[in-house]
């Protein structure tokens, strides 16, 4: 897949994010998005400080990526790595389940409206980073949140993050049904 069909294809998953995050969150009361749909799970405010706590870690490191090299020719394909982390979050979305990491557990008790407001502005930062990726090098590795030893392709960290919310956001859903 060229560079410029994977980053539009992201770049309309995000959109559709920030969509959901509008028309089925924004407008929600409190109690509503405090609700679980399990009790040990996590309610829609939870969902979304999760995801915001992926966009803190990695967006700067990202902003960094996109200013240092620019090649816009580079070929671009996954790693192997890369690619396992993005289908073990695409694979069972309802039933296989991950712990998360200690820094990117949510909170019991947050502020609902200001996640929700916090996570439809980084999903709009999130579609400025995937138009700047056009002129930047994919291949370019980063340290992932797990360990700094562990690095991934930026196109990989693009595609995960991508994949990583769109599981969260049909967790959230689910609270509400």
């Amino acid at each position: 897949m060229l560079k410029s069909e994977l980053l539009a294809i992201l770049q309309a998953q995000v959109e559709h994010h920030i969509g959901i995050a509008k028309t089925q969150f924004r407008h929600l009361s409190e109690a509503d998005l405090f609700k679980k749909s399990t009790p040990e799970g996590w309610n829609v405010a939870q969902c979304l400080e999760h995801l915001n706590s992926y966009s803190n870690f990695y967006f700067p490191i990202i902003k960094q990526k996109l200013i240092s090299i620019s090649d816009t020719n580079q070929a671009y394909s996954n790693g192997w790595l890369g690619a396992y982390f993005i289908k073990s979050m695409q694979k069972n979305v309802e039933h296989k389940k991950y712990k998360a990491l200690k820094k990117h557990l949510p909170k019991p008790q947050t502020n609902a409206i200001s996640t929700i407001q916090t996570f439809i502005q980084t999903q709009e930062e999130f579609l400025l980073l995937l138009k700047k990726s056009q002129k930047c090098d994919l291949n370019q590795r980063i340290a992932t949140s797990i360990s700094s030893m562990i690095t991934l392709k930026l196109g990989d960290i693009l595609q995960f993050l991508v994949a990583h919310n769109e599981r969260h956001l049909q967790q959230a859903r689910r609270c509400l049904s």
